[in-house]
């Protein structure tokens, strides 16, 4: 079994198969496939990380532009399945960091509940010993409410958006923990 991956400089490489799945032998050659079975395509890490920070550098910068970039670099034309297929590369790719995070978390002993609290704290109210006082000592910026702008379907107009994804962070309280509290004001 062969599989091959289109790199960013336009060649086909071939490598020999590690194990009996193709999505396995792809990853231990540092790619991954866009389908679960039948791969027309493979993307590689280095690719998917170049992304990754790409749209954290400019969240605007989406995945199907990235798409487009790529097909313009290789002399193709775009098409929507194009964008699809680095869409489900890169959800993988999310996946495997959650689950590498996780694990190492685990091996630090940082997977307590409440780790975060114990151990981080706000940098601006963190004082060194011996450290000069400030003119100021917090800044704050107010945003006159346009953030709920976004999210409450009260104050925007048109259709509320639900989002189906759940958050894998340890950071994010569930909705039915936000729940038991809502009659405490």
């Amino acid at each position: 079994m062969t599989a091959s991956n289109i790199c960013l400089e336009r060649h086909v490489q071939t490598f020999r198969s590690l194990s009996p799945f193709i999505n396995v032998s792809l990853l231990c050659n540092s790619c991954i496939g866009s389908l679960p079975t039948h791969l027309t395509v493979a993307i590689t890490i280095c690719t998917l990380d170049v992304f990754r920070q790409s749209h954290w550098v400019c969240p605007r910068f989406s995945i199907h532009a990235a798409a487009k970039m790529l097909c313009f670099m290789h002399n193709l034309c775009y098409c929507q399945h194009l964008a699809e297929q680095m869409r489900t590369a890169f959800d993988v790719y999310l996946e495997i960091h959650c689950h590498i995070n996780s694990r190492l978390d685990k091996f630090l002993g940082h997977d307590m509940e409440n780790w975060r609290m114990l151990n981080s704290c706000p940098a601006c109210k963190y004082k060194l010993v011996n450290e000069p006082t400030l003119d100021f000592s917090i800044l704050c910026a107010c945003d006159r409410n346009n953030s709920a702008k976004l999210v409450d379907p009260a104050v925007c107009s048109g259709e509320e958006h639900l989002d189906p994804c759940l958050g894998l962070s340890p950071i994010w309280l569930t909705e039915s923990y936000v729940d038991q509290f809502k009659d405490e004001v």
